[in-house]
């Protein structure tokens, strides 16, 4: 039935999916309510973007009721299904004109209240609930919160995403406010609530996987509000992420697809240490040039740092490195 939805969705239509799921959602039918959640969610993200999803309000304004309402399921695997559709849906692509910041306020901030009371009741009663869910649910709303953060950045690139389809007067926002007021949420979400818990999935396991998302939040954040993200690396540095964050790249050499998201993220970190320090001072071509050149352990490379195979640009970095986390207890 997934495939034959997904490959046929322009045939029979969102509509008749998402009628199902407004009756299934008053009812207590988990595993079927799962499976069209995760039907329409396939539909979503394997939509072209140059083919509307909605061709008109009324049926985006069924699907975004529909998001409001599941984005706070008690169930953990339709809440988990919930988080992806959403993930799928947050496409500028998926929008009508003027793009409806208020409704997407409202599952912003209703998805974040809800991932907080579970990751706390999966903490209280942890029989109930298996940590493998809690790491599904936690990873995949970090997921959302970034295509959020995408979807805000692609609108202020775009004018005519605060303008009405029709043209009325009164739905024309030319400034921008109501776009800018979205971006303030994910900001204050993402520095609040988001980061600290992709923060925590590295605690319990240090994947490479997660590095990468909690290297893609902070660099979506930095696009968003560079102050904000200056403040983040701050605490981060301080509570004794940053030897984590290098352990962690040295481990991930031959993977170039996440290299590229965590190599200029891990960059930007080192240089705002720099400035933090030396406010008056051009930044060190080294710590550039040599970015590339982590391979060690920063617990393991005091062996290497008079060692001929390491230049003199690493052997800087490193000694920057060292400094930085000896200085907030990071060692």
């Amino acid at each position: 039935m997934e495939q034959f939805y997904s490959r046929n969705h322009s045939v029979y239509g969102i509509e008749v999916l998402l009628k199902t799921l407004h009756t299934l959602k008053t009812m207590n039918h988990y595993v079927l309510t799962k499976k069209i959640i995760e039907i329409i969610g396939i539909i979503f993200d394997r939509q072209p973007s140059k083919s509307p999803l909605f061709v008109n309000s009324t049926t985006l304004k069924l699907c975004l009721d529909i998001i409001i309402s599941i984005v706070e399921h008690s169930h953990p695997g339709v809440f988990a299904a919930a988080l992806k559709m959403t993930k799928t849906f947050l496409r500028k692509e998926h929008m009508l004109r003027p793009v409806p910041v208020s409704n997407l306020k409202t599952i912003l901030q209703k998805m974040t209240g809800k991932v907080q009371i579970f990751v706390c009741e999966t903490e209280l009663f942890e029989k109930q609930k298996s940590k493998t869910e809690v790491s599904d649910v936690s990873s995949m709303y970090c997921e959302a919160m970034l295509a959020a953060s995408r979807l805000v950045v692609n609108c202020k690139k775009d004018p005519s995403t605060c303008m009405s389809a029709f043209l009325a007067p009164d739905a024309v926002d030319n400034n921008g406010s109501t776009i800018e007021s979205l971006g303030e949420q994910v900001v204050t979400i993402l520095s609040q609530n988001t980061i600290c818990l992709a923060v925590s999935l590295l605690d319990d396991k240090d994947s490479p996987d997660h590095c990468c998302l909690l290297f893609q939040l902070l660099s979506s954040l930095q696009n968003l509000n560079q102050e904000e993200h200056k403040n983040i690396i701050s605490q981060l540095t301080c509570g004794g992420l940053l030897s984590k964050a290098v352990n962690i790249r040295c481990s991930l050499r031959d993977s170039y697809t996440i290299l590229q998201h965590v190599d200029p993220c891990l960059l930007t970190w080192c240089l705002l240490l720099y400035q933090e320090e030396n406010k008056d001072d051009t930044c060190p071509g080294e710590l550039e040039i040599s970015i590339d050149n982590i391979f060690v352990r920063l617990d393991e490379v005091a062996n290497y740092l008079t060692h001929s195979c390491m230049s003199k640009d690493t052997v800087f970095l490193y000694s920057f490195l060292l400094y930085h986390c000896y200085k907030n207890d990071d060692m």
